[in-house]
């Protein structure tokens, strides 16, 4: 699969070099500077609104037609990058805030409804998101790692603990990376 052109490049192949136009004077008809324009056609500005409307009163096109190819290019770049992107889940964030609340959760895992008391959540040795938490609707209550990614149905209960699960560790091995734990 190939990657679309920057809209800069379409631009210099398609309307200014077929028309044998000159930078100066496709500029000046823009009513920008020639360096912005280079800029444009380099890949170094993206093409925004403002100026996909000029282009498309210069070169009779549409502004839609100009938005599209930046944006397929910006989402073609965006996919390629996405895989390096670290962020936090939305799960993550309450899970923590949860966490720091000595609040109890609720969510299906499994498709199994769980009730946790979470205690220690981050980066897992296969670089996943972690969740470990002492699980007490269960008899015995026992404490489970549970995979971020698989939980469904989150919720945060109107119930609070005060006591650390049996089996604790501030420093549990299962984690790589801690954002944040029962203190």
């Amino acid at each position: 699969m190939h990657s679309p052109a920057h809209p800069g490049q379409i631009l210099e192949e398609l309307y200014i070099k077929s028309h044998n136009l000159t930078i100066t004077e496709v500029a000046g008809a823009l009513g920008i500077a020639r360096k912005n324009l280079y800029a444009v056609i380099n890949g170094g500005y993206a093409v925004s609104v403002d100026m996909a409307f000029k282009l498309s009163k210069l070169f009779g096109t549409t502004p839609d037609f100009w938005l599209q190819a930046q944006m397929n290019y910006d989402l073609s770049k965006g996919y390629k990058s996405a895989s390096q992107i670290k962020t936090q889940s939305l799960t993550g964030i309450l899970i923590c805030k949860a966490i720091n609340k000595r609040q109890q959760i609720e969510f299906t895992y499994n498709d199994r409804l769980r009730i946790v008391e979470p205690q220690f959540y981050g980066i897992g040795k296969k670089e996943t998101e972690q969740l470990r938490g002492y699980q007490i609707n269960e008899n015995p209550k026992v404490e489970k790692l549970f995979d971020v990614d698989k939980i469904s149905d989150f919720r945060l209960l109107l119930s609070y603990f005060t006591n650390l699960g049996p089996n604790y560790n501030s420093k549990d091995s299962a984690f790589t990376k801690a954002i944040c734990k029962l203190k």
